[in-house]
């Protein structure tokens, strides 16, 4: 597989394609990166030759989600990827299907689409196996992404102040997920990213009582939907602390501001979500944050005096 226009992908995004997708998949594939938005509205494209166009503008503007921009950037453009090789993977599975069956019948559509989601969500679900980082080297962004990442953090983007400083703790202490965005995850009982609760399950080890007690308890939680973000905060906390996930900012003042990686992030979604939001969970989660009173500014914004002090 050759990668053209390097510089408009982040850093590690061709080895991890390579180290991870089969190689009967890719012989002879030209990954091409396209330097504007060639057509709107797309993010990339499968081409005959085997060709897989990429278009950088369109994914970076697409990307949201769990963590801190460039954890988003690198995510939407490793998910981007994997899907159009996915089209490529399952094309034996789509033989029936032309292409004016793909682009005006929505069945078909939707038939091609999902089966280069589901590879893709399985790819990434092997890559955060082996990599709890999901693939992104430590350190900056580079490329394209590196770019609106850097101006991200030098407050390009004034609208956005609290994400700018969200990216400089992230990068002091090599996280990619802030603490707000996982009791988001908790509070709304959405995983925090695509990879890793399909890792979950296909690891899932539940006897079908608890599968029928998780199941019990979600309806449960649906009833009373809002939990208070303080509350959950203290339970992430504990599960934090229960799984030993100390990673942290420290600031000059010495105000230590919970972090995760991906891999981390989702092992502490898994443990609330095995826990459940209950009373009980709550009242021990109070006992723990008292014992750790380090931990209760981690929303806390601290204006920035320097880059070191974000």
């Amino acid at each position: 597989m050759e990668f053209y226009n390097v510089k408009l992908l982040p850093k590690g995004l061709p080895e991890i394609i390579a180290q991870f997708v089969p190689y009967e998949y890719y012989p002879d594939t030209k990954v091409i990166a396209y330097p504007r938005k060639a057509k709107g509205g797309h993010l990339g494209q499968l081409c005959y030759g085997p060709q897989i166009r990429l278009y950088p503008t369109m994914i970076a503007f697409h990307s949201h989600g769990v963590g801190t921009y460039s954890f988003q950037l690198w995510h939407h453009f490793l998910k981007v990827a994997l899907h159009e090789v996915g089209h490529l993977a399952t094309i034996p599975l789509c033989e029936g299907i032309s292409e004016g069956d793909y682009e005006f019948c929505w069945e078909a559509h939707c038939y091609v689409e999902d089966l280069a989601d589901r590879w893709c969500d399985q790819a990434m679900a092997r890559i955060l196996q082996v990599d709890p980082r999901l693939g992104q080297p430590s350190g900056r962004l580079t490329g394209y992404p590196g770019i609106l990442a850097y101006q991200r953090r030098a407050g390009s983007f004034k609208q956005l102040d609290k994400g700018r400083i969200e990216e400089w703790r992230a990068m002091s202490c090599d996280a990619q997920v802030p603490l707000h965005d996982i009791v988001h995850c908790v509070n709304h009982w959405e995983p925090p990213s695509d990879a890793g609760i399909l890792s979950f399950l296909l690891n899932s080890k539940l006897t079908p009582e608890q599968e029928v007690e998780l199941e019990l308890r979600n309806q449960k939680r649906q009833k009373s939907y809002h939990q208070s973000i303080s509350k959950t905060r203290r339970l992430v906390h504990k599960a934090a602390s229960i799984l030993g996930i100390t990673r942290c900012y420290v600031n000059r003042q010495g105000k230590r501001y919970l972090m995760f990686n991906v891999g981390e992030a989702e092992a502490v979604y898994k443990h609330c979500l095995l826990m459940g939001i209950s009373q009980e969970g709550i009242t021990e989660a109070n006992t723990v944050s008292a014992e750790n009173p380090q931990f209760l500014h981690d929303e806390r914004i601290v204006p920035l005096k320097g880059n070191s002090d974000a």
